[in-house]
Order: structure tokens, then C-alpha cells, then sequence
């Protein structure tokens, strides 16, 4: 597996995870503190 696959899997695998804990929030500013941390750890 080449550098840039395994960057664009991890990106994307990032991605899914920040969808799935956002859902229709559109910025930090309206999460809950408690999902503000989720964020922050999968950052």
C-alpha cells in the first residue's frame, strides 16, 4: 500500500468518525461539551 492510499483511508476513516459524532451540527460552537471531546480525540 502506497503512502497517499494509506493517508486517504485514514482521512476518510477520520472523516466518517467526525460525521458520525457532528450529524447536522454545523460547527464546534453547537456541541455539547461532552462531544466537543469525542472530536478532539479522534483529531
Amino acid at each position: 500500500m502506497t503512502r497517499q492510499a494509506m493517508t486517504q483511508t485514514i482521512k476518510g476513516v477520520i472523516n466518517q468518525e467526525l460525521q458520525d459524532i457532528l450529524g447536522d451540527t454545523e460547527s464546534m460552537d453547537d456541541l455539547s461539551p461532552e462531544k466537543r471531546g469525542k472530536v478532539m480525540e479522534v483529531v
